[in-house]
């Protein structure tokens, strides 16, 4: 009980008081040079097989973003996604399939599909099969129901995040730091709902392209001596 209430408000005020702003960072205006033909890497590790394939793309605030952010549902988004459907069940060759765009959301980054291979199925299975479900909607824009079907999985989600405070609080900072506005915290699944069938086609077409994309491969060293026969 021996506290000196006089010094506690000096520590106070030392420790926890504000901290003044400093000075806003620079624009980042440095670009990546475009890409102009595939690039891939093999890993061979002590580790089960897997796959990742990027794809360059523009940032959430892109025009493009609430596309590309459907393409990642229409392809992965639950167990009647194509690509769950294609690989997981249907065919049995991956145990498992998700994709999406990062790293962040500010700055152009890539669009990404990651696959883990079901024994004795190897990466080249798996890797031509995602390219086959790609090509399908460059050939063929989604059907109405298949996007409204994305859209009440964006709903159900929106309310699950804001079932707590937690929720609210997470994405009105996640708002803030992307837009600068916490009001637009419900843009970003509006403008998706917005998304048409041909606005998916296009960006599908535009972005994924096999010079725009980087491939990396990892496998087992029993994997590498099967692939190898």
């Amino acid at each position: 009980g021996d506290v000196d209430p006089d010094q506690i408000l000096v520590w106070a005020n030392r420790y926890l008081s504000p901290i003044p702003p400093g000075s806003p960072p620079p624009p980042v205006e440095i670009q990546e040079p475009e890409q102009v033909s595939e690039r891939r890497i093999d890993l061979h590790l002590d580790a089960e097989p897997g796959l990742r394939i990027g794809w360059k793309v523009p940032s959430a605030l892109h025009s493009d973003g609430p596309a590309l952010a459907m393409v990642a549902s229409l392809l992965t988004g639950g167990r009647s996604s194509r690509l769950y459907r294609r690989l997981v069940l249907q065919d049995r060759i991956a145990t498992g399939v998700t994709s999406g765009t990062g790293p962040g959301s500010l700055y152009p980054g890539l669009f990404s599909v990651e696959a883990v291979p079901r024994s004795p199925h190897l990466p080249p299975e798996v890797e031509a099969a995602i390219y086959e479900e790609i090509d399908r909607l460059k050939d063929r824009a989604p059907e109405e129901g298949e996007l409204q079907r994305v859209r009440n999985q964006l709903e159900a989600s929106e309310v699950r995040r804001l079932s707590s405070n937690l929720g609210l609080a997470l994405q009105m900072v996640q708002s803030e730091s992307l837009f600068g506005d916490w009001r637009r915290t419900f843009a970003a699944t509006r403008a998706m709902e917005e998304v048409s069938p041909e606005d998916i086609q296009d960006v599908v077409r535009r972005y994924f392209r096999e010079e725009r994309r980087t491939v990396a491969i990892l496998r087992s060293a029993s994997s590498s001596q099967r692939g190898s026969k």
